[in-house]
């Protein structure tokens, strides 16, 4: 097997271990928050107990409103965790059932009899946020990137068997289209190995995306509960800021003046539609033309 051969298979794996070092970071980040709404909400029944008044019992709500909101956003990014751990099993077992079958189709050629087709849990489309097994993503994974290994190494064998072939037999100029084809059905085989190392690589690209992403949203759910964890403040009627009411609740960037921004208010607004109606109308006029009716007499 050739030095690019090689490196390409040790850059997927090596890259492989970084997705899963990632997804390891994330499980930290979702135990660490798991434990800050535990204490929120082993909090409030604590006060909830000693403050039975109605009145405590009303400025607690609003504690309890905000444990509720931080435990559906955290239900929400941990079901979209459940779903990407989905989405790679589903990426891994198809593109190996694809190579399976293709070193089956083609058994004799390719040698596959000592390998080992193990046989994973087949993947559900229906259920798409169905847990299957970490230990079985990382198996697919490797046996993916092993039949490819032998895949190539079995390209190199048949590129040696074909520059040799001639000076075994010793037949000379009459097999050129013998080698000829031999060289094509072997060009198929590395453009398959090609193939399947660009659909690993965009798997790797595509969830270390979704990753990253995830983990950003973690990290700011986790600063957020901490950055409210930690202040030790009332709120006033002196923390409202002093400013005049708006007429105009929005405010629109128009990107065609280089980022000036423009106002419009609800009358303008309505301005702008009677205008255009105006403008469709006359259109409509100009574009009729005039119909002259004759109507013969004595009839």
């Amino acid at each position: 097997m050739s030095y690019t051969q090689t490196s390409e298979l040790t850059k997927l794996q090596n890259n492989f271990q970084n997705i899963w070092v990632l997804k390891d970071e994330i499980i930290k980040i979702k135990q660490t928050i798991s434990v800050k709404l535990a204490h929120l909400k082993n909090a409030y029944g604590e006060m909830t107990k000693k403050n039975t008044k109605k009145i405590y019992l009303f400025c607690l709500d609003t504690f309890f409103f905000q444990f509720k909101t931080y435990s559906i956003e955290m239900d929400n990014l941990d079901k979209t965790r459940n779903l990407l751990n989905n989405r790679m099993y589903c990426e891994y077992y198809k593109l190996y059932a694809l190579i399976t079958t293709y070193m089956k189709d083609n058994a004799e050629e390719l040698d596959i009899e000592h390998l080992d087709m193990r046989t994973f849990t087949p993947y559900k489309d229906l259920e798409p946020y169905h847990e299957y097994s970490l230990d079985d993503i990382k198996s697919l994974h490797a046996t993916i990137l092993l039949f490819i290994k032998h895949l190539q190494n079995r390209c190199d064998t048949n590129e040696s068997n074909i520059h040799n072939y001639n000076e075994r037999n010793k037949v000379g100029f009459s097999i050129s289209n013998l080698l000829s084809t031999m060289e094509f059905e072997n060009l198929l085989v590395k453009q398959q190995i090609h193939l399947y190392l660009n659909y690993l690589a965009f798997f790797h690209i595509s969830q270390q995306k979704h990753l990253k992403r995830l983990m950003t949203k973690l990290q700011e759910l986790d600063n957020d509960i901490e950055d409210n964890l930690n202040v030790n403040k009332l709120c006033s009627i002196d923390d409202i800021e002093n400013v005049e009411s708006s007429s105009d609740f929005y405010k629109v960037v128009d990107e065609d003046t280089s980022g000036t921004i423009s106002q419009y208010s609800s009358t303008n607004n309505l301005n702008v539609i009677e205008q255009v109606k105006i403008e469709k109308t006359e259109e409509v006029i100009d574009v009729i033309p005039n119909i002259t009716i004759e109507v013969e007499k004595g009839q």
